[in-house]
């Protein structure tokens, strides 16, 4: 099980590797754990990061992460206040799946 960091996901010029990928598995920084207490119970993708999360270490499926951020806001493919300098909102934005 490979375990990428917001440093690597940053540094990637892009993620279309990650998108062949069945799971992700990402370390939440600290920033995006504030981020996370911050909007629990306000947002879907909370209840989901929350669920997937264990030591720190986040697993996104890619078509289940994408009807959960469709939750919050359709066919945006990002998470709500979050940082697009982070690297979980990038992960979300590359493995995102549009609803046809």
């Amino acid at each position: 099980m490979r375990v990428y960091s917001k440093e690597e996901i940053i540094e990637m010029e892009d993620l279309y590797a990650l998108q062949e990928l069945d799971v992700v598995y990402y370390q939440l920084s600290k920033g995006e754990l504030g981020w996370l207490e911050f909007i629990k119970g306000k947002y879907s993708i909370a209840d989901y990061v929350y669920s997937n999360l264990y030591n720190g270490i986040l697993a996104l499926e890619r078509l289940e992460m994408s009807k959960v951020l469709d939750d919050d806001c359709k066919g945006f493919g990002k998470a709500a206040m979050l940082s697009d300098d982070s690297g979980l909102q990038r992960l979300f934005f590359w493995l995102y799946i549009e609803e046809e």
